[in-house]
């Protein structure tokens, strides 16, 4: 177990690093591509750019909030469906010896036969593996108490988790920790294929009609990052479609774009998604760490391929990504 100086030191160096920057709109368009390029691709945050998961200042809140999604209701944040056994231990490992790869300032792997021990500096827990199944759990007070191993590993992480499992053509959701939608519903996706799961995107036919070379690409090569972006009026990680009891529609979501008059009023959210295949299980893990700029802070290049780029969304876009009654409000904000 890390010691209370450990945790302490561990707590004030995390503060001192930086949330990595993107800005994922190419020409100032919106496009729904597969935009799959390798983890070696520089995109300007030096060593965080070839990290799948990256850690900064902003952990702590991220794990407030998914402790917080936990408690209000955990079956609506993550859940499995067919989760292979051997998938689940390759994944498990995969995601312990990663964490200690790259971060060995925050985690310590220790190992003993079949059993792994992670010591994680930020939360102060100790995780124990076998055969992918999380043996115990000390340190940390998590309520509920964690389901699995892959609800304690996504709980030591600012990244969301899903496992997609593919066989004899066959592809589905088998796992999914989600405790930061962007107006979706894990409960909706459990079990679903790569297609099925974006059937309510505007514009994915294309990719919809090539989905089966999308996944075997996934799976047999990579490892990938891809982005995604849209809008939102406050800096809330998790845009559940479903407020929690306790907070309303507009605490929970912001105000409407309607009433946006200023850029400070407008955040960009962007999704940083990380692909690694396991080709010998039919399996890949996928990644997704969400970003908030405030539109006020960008470039005005940046500024400027934003507008145009709401500006000349399909309408179809526009109203995937809820900005079709506010678009006028946005470009004036943005102009």
């Amino acid at each position: 177990m890390f010691s209370d100086e450990k945790y302490t030191y561990a707590l004030r160096k995390i503060q001192s690093v930086e949330p990595a920057i993107y800005f994922p709109i190419p020409n100032g368009r919106y496009v729904v591509t597969a935009g799959m390029r390798p983890l070696t691709t520089d995109y300007g945050n030096g060593p965080a750019d070839g990290l799948a998961f990256q850690l900064d200042r902003e952990f702590p809140e991220t794990f407030r909030q998914k402790l917080q999604a936990r408690r209000e209701r955990l079956e609506k944040y993550y859940g499995e469906h067919k989760l292979d056994p051997q998938v689940r231990e390759i994944a498990v490992a995969w995601i312990v010896e990663r964490l200690a790869q790259e971060h060995p300032e925050y985690f310590q792997l220790e190992r003993d036969g079949e059993r792994l021990a992670l010591k994680c500096a930020l939360t102060k827990e100790e995780l124990d593996f076998e055969y992918g199944e999380l043996i115990e759990s000390e340190g940390g007070e998590p309520e509920p108490l964690y389901a699995s191993a892959l609800d304690a590993l996504a709980c030591q992480v600012q990244e969301d988790i899903a496992i997609v499992q593919s066989t004899g053509g066959q592809d589905h959701v088998a796992a999914l920790h989600c405790c930061n939608p962007s107006h979706w519903a894990a409960e909706s996706k459990i079990g679903k294929s790569f297609a099925d799961v974006h059937v309510p995107v505007a514009n994915f036919q294309q990719l919809s009609a090539n989905a089966t070379h999308l996944i075997q690409t996934m799976l047999k090569k990579g490892p990938f990052v891809r982005f995604t972006w849209g809008l939102s009026t406050n800096e809330r990680l998790n845009h559940h479609p479903e407020p929690a009891p306790d907070v309303s529609p507009e605490e929970w979501f912001g105000p409407p774009y309607t009433q946006i008059t200023s850029a400070s009023q407008l955040f960009m959210r962007i999704e940083r998604q990380f692909v690694q295949g396991f080709p010998e299980h039919g399996a890949f893990i996928f990644l997704v760490r969400t970003y908030y700029r405030n539109a006020v802070e960008l470039s005005n290049a940046e500024r400027a391929d934003l507008r145009s780029a709401v500006e000349t969304m399909h309408p179809d876009s526009l109203k995937y990504k809820g900005l079709a009654e506010g678009q006028a409000q946005i470009l004036a904000a943005l102009a």
